[in-house]
């Protein structure tokens, strides 16, 4: 935001928290946010995106390979569910919810229009909303690679992930494939960045991903999980996707639109979430605050799993 959009935003959002208009709170806070966030990109990089549902269609609707038999998609808690298909026709799965935790803001930092303080507890609901997304879709690409058994770990008398590793999946998933991405976590990510120094060899390990064309994205933060913080993706993890197949990429994401006002106090944000805004009452000498939360519907379908390979680094 400039100064004159940041100065109106100010003034609206202290004429909301007036009048408690927590509707109007919700949009201010939800504005100055670019919903834009790097994790989320790589679901765009390995997924076909889907038209989104309308708010009275709960079915999410794929298409499969004259030989998948099955698929992996989200089941409602967000956990992998394995679902049989049937070929040459529209196969449905209903959308599953991802919520974020709540974060409160006080009061007072409202009625200043501290926005900095407004920005990062915005900014945590979306991180969280995310990363969970990012969490569930990779979940799934990792169920697909164990399906098509296309699982990878160290070989003997090896410590970390190197090239000869990466071809072999690179191999497994080619006939099915090309345009490959090499979504890594932290560990197996430096490993790759440590191959040359640790072999010395006289071809750059980086080069010959470039020469194969494999676009590498590491992946790092923490999602909340049944009450328990848990890796977006292990760190000693990596996933290698064709992402040009016959049939697309070979996953299949999909959002549900929502009702505007489903929930009291909510703004929708260019993701489909709502953007909700509470009052919390004050218990034990709490200053008084607002509860900021997000909600969505999505969901995932690995509609080819032969063009998906997993390696563990254990």
């Amino acid at each position: 935001m400039d100064r004159k959009e940041l100065e109106i935003a100010r003034k609206e959002l202290k004429q909301a928290v007036a009048s408690m208009n927590f509707y109007e709170i919700a949009r201010i806070i939800g504005s100055p946010i670019d919903p834009r966030k790097p994790v989320a990109e790589v679901i765009n990089l390995i997924a076909d995106k889907e038209p989104d549902a309308s708010p009275d269609e709960y079915l999410f609707y794929f298409d499969v390979d004259e030989d998948v038999k099955y698929v992996y998609a989200l089941a409602h808690d967000g956990t992998v569910t394995k679902v049989d298909v049937t070929v040459n026709s529209p196969n449905a799965i209903t959308f599953t919810k991802t919520q974020s935790p709540v974060y409160n803001i006080q009061i007072v930092d409202l009625n200043s229009a501290k926005f900095d303080v407004i920005a990062k507890k915005r900014k945590a609901v979306t991180n969280a909303l995310d990363n969970k997304e990012v969490y569930d879709v990779l979940n799934i690409a990792l169920a697909a690679a164990i399906s098509s058994g296309n699982v990878f770990t160290l070989d003997t008398g090896k410590t970390y992930l190197d090239f000869p590793k990466i071809l072999e999946m690179y191999n497994a998933i080619a006939p099915y494939g090309d345009n490959y991405v090499l979504i890594t976590g932290a560990t197996v990510d430096t490993d790759i960045v440590l191959t040359d120094y640790n072999e010395n060899k006289n071809q750059s390990v980086l080069a010959m991903l470039d020469r194969l064309n494999i676009k590498r994205v590491k992946i790092t933060g923490t999602v909340k999980v049944d009450g328990s913080d848990k890796e977006v993706l292990d760190p000693n993890k990596a996933i290698l996707v064709a992402t040009s197949t016959l049939a697309g990429k070979p996953l299949s994401f999909g959002r549900k639109k929502l009702v505007p006002g489903t929930a009291i106090n909510s703004n929708i944000d260019p993701k489909l979430r709502l953007n909700v805004v509470v009052p919390a009452i004050p218990k034990d000498g709490e200053s008084p605050s607002v509860g900021v939360w997000g909600y969505g519907e999505i969901q995932c379908v690995a509609k080819n799993s032969k063009a998906v390979a997993s390696f563990e680094r254990v």
